[in-house]
């Protein structure tokens, strides 16, 4: 059992230092998003509203045109992060990034009570800039773009991902431009063909 002293001064201040690294880290997050670099994905602005994205020469399409989003895009040495390319009617319309729980940073700390997080840092020598700087590894590189709004949400494994994960958003069109986006795509039109024959001849019926 931890007696009272060893709290007040084994516990209580390390945490009030998290909660304050907190605060500055929310504070900072969508500064270190528009400033973080990533040589593949340069993005540059001709003017004020319409960004300018170099495409990759090199790109592979993975998908047909998903339902408010479009056809999927990316270079095969970009796998499985990304920058994924979301483009309709030749249109870049978001840049996507993909990944799992396990590939964010920190996820094993936000698992921890506060009293085993200081354990783990007093057993393993760990001060607390070493817990903020093993948070701070996934990074996207939007310098200069000027997406419309951003989401991020849960999907199932889909070609170039093979494995439930989070899609990460960041589009360029209005909401409004999105929803208009290839409604009526059924799963036929968005998976690849060669997936299509696969699934048909393991006798999985594919809904219409």
């Amino acid at each position: 059992m931890v007696h009272k002293k060893a709290l007040q001064s084994g516990f209580f201040l390390p945490m009030i230092l998290i909660i304050i690294a907190a605060f500055v880290l929310g504070f900072f997050a969508q500064s270190m998003l528009k400033n973080s670099n990533m040589k593949n994905n340069p993005l540059t602005t001709t003017d004020d509203k319409k960004p300018q994205v170099p495409l990759p020469t090199d790109l592979v399409k993975i998908s047909g045109c998903i339902p408010f989003e479009g056809e999927h895009y990316v270079r095969p040495t970009d796998v499985p992060f990304g920058p994924f390319y979301v483009i309709n009617d030749g249109k870049l319309m978001a840049i996507e990034y993909m990944f799992e729980e396990a590939d964010i940073p920190g996820e094993k700390y936000a698992k921890m009570t506060f009293p085993d997080l200081i354990g783990y840092m007093q057993k393993n020598k760990l001060a607390l800039k070493d817990i903020v700087n093993d948070s701070q590894s996934l990074s996207f590189d939007l310098k200069n773009a000027n997406f419309t709004y951003s989401d991020l949400h849960w999907t199932a494994p889909h070609a170039g991902v093979v494995k439930p994960h989070f899609d990460l958003h960041f589009y360029f069109a209005p909401r409004e431009e999105m929803q208009k986006v290839c409604p009526d795509s059924t799963i036929q039109d968005v998976l690849p063909e060669d997936l299509v024959k696969d699934i048909l001849k393991s006798g999985v019926p594919l809904p219409k």
